[in-house]
């Protein structure tokens, strides 16, 4: 990134980070927070503003121990079986600082990424130790789209 005055040229931070933490952090940088409360924005962020490690205050910086990411196939052609339980057609995975990632697509899938960067290897059946662990990281992490206020109704953006 290129901020003139801000951010050090040059500098490299190893900070696991997500999209949505871009988000946050122009929310902040921008002065937005008073759009709170408006249509969308007023859910919980799951994500951190980079403006500390951006500035060179890494100390500031708040800290993760894992990234949880879900993706859900709500499409058209499945929509009745979607409204009864919209959760069952999520996707999901967890990372952890050290490298293990446990991901759930229709089967489980637990990866080493510092050995396996390609993720070639599935380690689910050998590793459940890791993987209990990453359980119990999305089981933190994750909110039922009902409690988002999915009803399984046409939903109303306006």
């Amino acid at each position: 990134m290129k901020w003139e005055g801000k951010i050090n040229k040059g500098q490299v931070v190893d900070l696991p980070t997500s999209l949505e933490d871009l988000f946050a952090t122009f929310v902040e940088v921008s002065n937005a927070e008073h759009l709170v409360g408006k249509p969308r924005l007023d859910i919980p962020l799951d994500a951190v503003s980079l403006v500390p490690v951006m500035s060179g205050n890494s100390n500031a910086q708040e800290k993760r121990d894992y990234l949880y990411f879900e993706y859900c196939r709500l499409q058209a052609s499945n929509w009745g079986t979607i409204k009864k339980n919209p959760d069952s057609f999520c996707s999901w995975a967890v990372r952890r600082k050290d490298g293990w990632k446990l991901v759930f697509d229709a089967e489980y899938y637990l990866f080493n990424l510092n050995a396996d960067p390609f993720e070639m290897v599935n380690l689910y059946s050998t590793r459940m130790d890791i993987a209990l662990d990453l359980f119990e990281k999305r089981e933190e992490a994750h909110i039922p789209l009902a409690d988002l206020g999915y009803s399984g109704q046409t939903v109303d953006w306006s």
